[in-house]
């Protein structure tokens, strides 16, 4: 219990701190410059330009990053395809190995869905800390 108010106590002498520092910092008045429409174009474009850059570099990082592992999910999952295609049409194996086969092909396919689900996770988390930069 003494652990938490120590904890408490700590917090709140942070907070202080940041509240004391941001009052001291803080810009004393603001002031409004004239703006026209004339303006308003070239100031949307360029923050659109930074948007797109900002979305392509992370876009190119993550498929540097993580498209060699998706592609090698994907071949996996086209040979175990194949594989269930060539036991039902050869009628080679029994029913147990065509089962188990696509027991394994929706493995691969879980598995496919939520490395894509954590790529999307990633992009997603480092557009916010670009966004936040």
């Amino acid at each position: 219990m003494n652990k938490l108010n120590g904890m408490r106590v700590l917090g709140i002498t942070i907070l202080v701190l940041l509240i004391i520092t941001s009052l001291k910092w803080a810009p004393k008045s603001l002031e409004f410059k004239d703006f026209d429409s004339s303006k308003l174009a070239p100031l949307l474009g360029s923050l659109l330009f930074m948007a797109l850059l900002a979305e392509r570099t992370s876009e190119v990082f993550l498929t540097n990053w993580r498209g060699p592992t998706a592609a090698q999910k994907d071949r996996e999952i086209e040979a175990s395809s194949r594989e269930i295609r060539n036991l039902e049409s050869a009628k080679l194996g029994t029913q147990d190995a065509i089962v188990e086969a696509q027991g394994r092909l929706r493995e691969l396919m879980n598995s496919r869905e939520e490395f894509g689900a954590a790529s999307l996770r990633s992009a997603a988390t480092k557009k916010v800390i670009e966004m936040n930069l």
